[in-house]
Order: structure tokens, then sequence, then C-alpha cells
């Protein structure tokens, strides 16, 4: 058994009915015990059910083809982190990296079927992956394109 850590306090502390009501229904479920200790995988499980993330404030320019207001950000988020990664700033990147995290991100990116060599590059150096992690470069090396003369 783990205390909670002061991370995730912190985050849910700025809403105190919403601690309140996670912290009732762990106890409820015999998760938390009166001192406020439970197994740190149940913590995560719970927490991320119960806490809604802030919606990323991406420009509607980026996502010029589509209606920006149906965008769902967790049913499409390969297609968004793709297309925040091609089209995006500094800014978009940023919020795209607080929104999905990492670890999403380096999924979506390696497993992309096409992406711009530059966006590639800019991946490898935020991501810190090698060239040939990415599937989309291992497709261009197995099929070359003819010679322009």
């Amino acid at each position: 058994m783990q205390k909670l850590s002061s991370t995730i306090l912190d985050y849910i502390k700025g809403n105190s009915n919403q601690f309140l009501f996670i912290r009732k229904k762990l106890y409820f479920y015999n998760i938390i015990s009166h001192k406020g200790t439970m197994e740190a995988p149940i913590v995560n499980t719970v927490l991320a059910k119960n806490i809604k993330r802030k919606t990323p404030q991406f420009q509607r320019c980026i996502f010029w083809d589509i209606d920006f207001d149906k965008l769902d950000y967790d049913q499409r988020a390969n297609f968004i982190i793709e297309r925040v990664f091609e089209r995006g700033d500094v800014k978009d990147i940023r919020e795209c990296r607080r929104y999905y995290g990492d670890k999403k991100i380096s999924d979506a990116l390696t497993n992309a079927k096409w992406l711009l060599k530059e966006t590639i590059y800019l991946a490898m150096a935020i991501l810190k992956n090698n060239l040939t992690d990415y599937r989309c470069y291992r497709l261009a090396q197995s099929n070359p394109l003819h010679w322009s003369f």
C-alpha cells in the first residue's frame, strides 16, 4: 500500500467537490482506507475515469477540411496528432503533448502510414526516437520513387 501521491492530490484539490466525491467513492469500494492509503494502479484507473481533461485549444486552420466543432479528441486521436505535428505551430504541439502525453503521441506517429520528412525529424527531436522506428519511413525506403530527370 502506498500513500496518495502529492501530485495526484494537488491535481484534484483545485475542485474540492470533485476531490471529496472521488475520495468517498474510493473509500466506498474499499480501495482506500480511513488513513488514505491505496494501491497505485487502482488510483490511476479510478482517477482517470473521474477527472476530465481540459480540451486542447488548436488553431482552426489546422483542421480546415473537416468540421472543427464536431471533432472528437479521444476517438480521432491519431488523426489529430498527425495533423497537429504536420501543420501546427509550437503552441499547438505543446497543447497536443499536454492533452495526449508523449506515449500516445509516440504511438500515433510511429504507426502513421504517411508523414512529411520534416514532421518525422521534428517528432524524432521531441520524442527522442530513431528514424527507423517510424513506419512511414520504413515504407518509403522499401518503395523507392522513380528517377526524375
